[in-house]
């Protein structure tokens, strides 16, 4: 299967200064959004609307960053669409923390090793 992803793009919010970002493994493309369905990320993301796991499967990323040391199974479980996660208010929650929060909650050992003996 697919290794544990980190997946962005630039957001059509703040001029594309911002990265959309989402989680996939190899049976789950997933992460935050307001509407189910409808491309995140968008204008309409409103500070304090009400955001929820979202199914990012049609989602086209540009930066791909492999996730190591990550329980996908794991990972998995914590990506029921549909799933509420509060609202949207950046910094303390929004694409990136969740992405994050979820694959750090299932990591099994340091992202990267050290170098040397």
């Amino acid at each position: 299967g697919l290794d544990v992803m980190i997946v962005c793009r630039p957001a059509q919010i703040a001029g594309g200064v911002i990265d959309h970002c989402w989680i996939r493994t190899d049976t789950v493309s997933a992460g935050m959004g307001t509407r189910p369905g409808v491309a995140q990320g968008q204008q309409y993301d409103g500070y304090g609307m009400p955001v929820y796991i979202t199914d990012h499967s049609t989602d086209v990323g540009t930066s791909f960053t492999k996730m190591n040391n990550v329980d996908e199974a794991c990972v998995n479980s914590k990506l029921k669409i549909g799933t509420p996660i509060g609202r949207f208010l950046p910094p303390i929650n929004q694409c990136q923390s969740f992405a994050y929060g979820v694959i750090n909650s299932c990591r099994t050992g340091p992202q990267v090793t050290p170098t040397g003996k």
